[in-house]
């Protein structure tokens, strides 16, 4: 990151930035998949499929697993001030590019065997204008622009899946293969004020503009035709190459949105406000392999209408501060992911799928205290608690069948009931320069749902990590010991259906400990 002085009046904040990933992916762990095959296969599987619960250890057969992960990008912020103005412009450019291969369905055999290959090249340009602050109404006024383009050549193994399989580690039979372009643009115009009306009262006002399109291009075949054989009961003839989804399409879409939020001040170390906004997220192609054309399908625009009763305070001379709020999230089709049958219920396997849930609505309070009771001592604590469900129900999506029903009144996926965290750190100066510290942490976050229309559940646990160090501002070095899940729990961070109905599940890493050395230019 280079700042750089123009002139008195300008500068220059220029990030360069690069990230490199030779690695091997993680695999889930699947403990109930023997149960769910048929049990008149040609081959044993009893004892051979099945990873160890509290995934420590993963059955992933013979599969080379990799992962070759790079990217670049920078960013210009260029700041101009005039007499009571100030121009800013924001330009970026990020691009990454991926290879991989993830074993996606955690046991041995090629059920959701993942090769991807993808491109992705992002760039935006954003231009506002500012006044000074002090007068009667601080405004700013904008425009943005961005383009999103994605490139992507996937291929799914479903060998083992449609029963194709002459051995456990079988491959190579059933494969759907991807190959796929997505475009996104995106503009906009705002404006943002807030208008002093007195020493106690002011008010929050912005309006914005969008406008997005989404362009989607692609083709999913069935290089061996097996895959297509096998879906029409092992009848017909087997032809390769079959198209088994393909979409050339572009949609686009506006929305205006607004922000209305009274806020007063009874002392100049509290403030109590209420706000009323709308906001809204571009239409999307799913972007991922398809087995049937309708899983490439437009998802429409969600739009949402938040209201939100708060306050921020200070105490004790400003070492303790506390904030809370209390919110109320109304969305009209909410993008959501859904875990859907690829052909009629039970004789095709489950795949993932992007819809939209006609209304939800989130219900919440939050609440953030920081605290400095002693020289060098500071405290974190925060929680969230959420009441999101479905208020508004679907019964398939572009006529695919949900895995199983949802009913109104269902929690909404990732949005667990009740999460929170602190964090203690003390800190204090050594030998002249040198400062050290004491670090405490932990998260916790409550039960929740990776889709919809999959029941699995996911969290319930802790977090709980220590860090002690040194460092030498001045000089800019600093170095620690650390650990992580000190206490060496396995909840899990993340599971879901696969596609035989399997649990696939992502346990909390074992305790780790670490050194970091930090040095900053």
């Amino acid at each position: 990151m280079f700042d750089i002085r123009l002139t008195g009046a300008a500068s220059l904040l220029l990030n360069l930035h690069y990230v490199y990933d030779r690695s091997v992916p993680p695999s889930p762990s699947t403990p109930n998949v023997e149960s769910l095959v048929p049990p008149n296969l040609p081959f044993p599987t009893a004892g051979l499929l099945n990873s160890p619960p509290g995934g420590t250890l993963v059955r992933v057969g013979g599969l080379p697993l990799y992962k070759n992960e790079r990217g670049d990008g920078a960013a210009a912020t260029l700041n101009v001030r005039f007499d009571g103005l100030t121009l800013t412009s924001i330009s970026a450019f990020d691009e990454f590019f991926a290879r991989s291969r993830d074993n996606y369905d955690g046991y041995p055999a090629a059920d959701n065997n993942w090769t991807k290959n993808f491109q992705q090249q992002q760039f935006s340009e954003e231009l506002r204008l500012a006044s000074s602050s002090g007068g009667l109404v601080d405004w700013i006024v904008g425009a943005e622009y961005a383009q999103n383009w994605f490139h992507c050549r996937d291929s799914l193994d479903w060998t083992f899946v449609y029963g194709l399989a002459d051995s456990i580690t079988d491959s190579g039979k059933a494969i759907t293969a991807a190959n796929f372009i997505q475009t996104q643009q995106s503009a906009g115009l705002y404006a943002h004020a807030e208008t002093h009306l007195s020493t106690r009262w002011s008010l929050v006002t912005g309006l914005r503009y969008s406008h997005d399109q989404a362009a989607f291009n692609g083709v999913t075949i069935d290089p061996t035709g097996l895959l297509t054989y096998a879906a029409n009961n092992f009848t017909g003839p087997i032809v390769p190459n079959t198209v088994l989804a393909t979409l050339d399409q572009s949609r686009s879409s506006q929305n205006f949105s607004y922000r209305l939020e009274p806020e007063y001040h009874p002392t100049n170390k509290a403030l109590l406000y209420a706000s009323v906004a709308t906001a809204y997220k571009a239409g999307i192609f799913y972007g991922q392999p398809a087995q049937v054309g309708v899983d490439w399908g437009y998802v429409n625009p969600e739009h949402v209408l938040t209201t939100e009763l708060g306050f921020k305070s200070r105490f004790f001379s400003d070492s303790l501060e506390f904030d809370a709020a209390i919110f109320d999230t109304d969305i009209h089709d909410r993008q959501s992911s859904l875990s859907l049958w690829a052909g009629p219920v039970g004789t095709q396997p489950l795949i993932a799928g992007l819809g939209n849930v006609p209304r939800s609505r989130i219900d919440g309070v939050e609440s953030n205290i920081e605290w400095r009771p002693l020289t060098g001592l500071e405290v974190h604590l925060a929680a969230t608690y959420l009441h999101a469900r479905v208020t508004e129900t679907l019964t398939n999506d572009n006529g695919l069948a949900l895995f199983t029903p949802v009913a109104v009144g269902q929690m909404l996926p990732d949005a667990p009931t009740f999460s929170g965290s602190w964090l203690v750190q003390y800190e204090r100066p050594v030998g002249g320069v040198l400062r050290m510290y004491a670090q405490a942490n932990d998260r916790y976050t409550g039960a929740e749902h990776p889709y919809l229309a999959d029941p699995t559940t996911f969290g319930r646990g802790h977090s709980v990590g220590a860090r002690i160090g040194v460092k030498n501002p001045a000089e800019r070095w600093d170095t620690s010991l650390w650990v992580t899940n000190l206490s060496d729990t396995r909840p899990l961070t993340y599971a879901y259906a696969g596609s035989e109905g399997q649990q696939s599940s992502y346990y909390q890493k074992p305790r780790s400990v670490g050194v970091n050395v930090t040095y900053t230019f």
